[in-house]
């Protein structure tokens, strides 16, 4: 998995000024709970979010959302220097992202929702 993730990182601080925040959860389907939400305070819209997914499902187990999670946050935390930008919290009760909301990853559909908006699809995760 090779990510831009310098350019990634400065085009989202260059366009938004106090952030950019948004919520990822990954999930089997929708009748499924994620086993973590994923914070974001920078590079939370829609074309970055998807970029970061897609570059990744190779190393997204398709029938794990644990561990499928555990690599899609990884690749957000390569994305940002230091000990900020990128949390991890329990479910979606525990806070929220008014800049772009909760997008929504479908491991058996291969999608990706943004606020119950279909933003991405046909995406293979990792079979292994």
């Amino acid at each position: 998995m090779v990510l831009d993730c310098q350019h990634i990182f400065f085009t989202s601080m260059k366009e938004n000024i106090m952030g950019d925040r948004a919520l990822i959860q990954v999930v089997q389907n929708e009748l499924d709970k994620a086993p973590a939400v994923i914070y974001l305070h920078w590079g939370g819209d829609t074309k970055t979010v998807t970029r970061v997914i897609k570059e990744s499902a190779n190393v997204m187990r398709y029938n794990d959302t644990n561990y499928a999670t555990a690599r899609l946050i990884q690749a957000f935390c390569n994305l940002h220097e230091g000990g900020l930008s990128v949390g991890v919290y329990e479910s979606l009760d525990d806070i929220y992202a008014e800049d772009n909301g909760v997008y929504t990853v479908m491991l058996d559909s291969g999608t990706v929702w943004q606020n119950g908006e279909l933003v991405e699809e046909k995406i293979y995760f990792g079979r292994f």
